[in-house]
């Protein structure tokens, strides 16, 4: 049995933003190795949402797709995407979770910080 892989991505699903980028070719390469790879990005969540509700609601939608789902042995998350299933405990055999930073929030923080000003 191959090994599977959940990626999360607190952005829309595009290959030529920054994270989700990285994210996305991460997993193709991943894929090429032979292990099964699904995503879940803010595309994955209802479209009527704007996107501070997404910001702050997605590591819940994470945790009931986890949850509802119990198919992967590994969770590769960008920051803060997963802090719910780290936090509570269950009988549950829970999947290894990976965090992967790329470096990115930090430039968009500054950014965000620059244009308030």
């Amino acid at each position: 049995m191959n090994m599977r892989v959940l990626m999360t991505c607190h952005t829309d699903f595009d290959i030529n933003s920054g994270v989700c980028g990285c994210t996305l070719n991460l997993g193709r390469d991943l894929e090429a190795s032979g292990i099964n790879v699904d995503h879940y990005t803010y595309s994955n969540l209802p479209q009527n949402l704007n996107f501070r509700i997404k910001h702050c609601l997605f590591p819940f939608f994470v945790y009931r797709h986890i949850n509802c789902y119990r198919k992967w042995d590994i969770i590769d998350a960008t920051t803060s995407d997963t802090w719910i299933l780290g936090k509570l405990k269950g009988k549950n055999k829970k999947p290894k979770i990976v965090i992967s930073s790329h470096g990115l929030e930090h430039m968009f923080e500054e950014r965000r910080i620059i244009y308030e000003e």
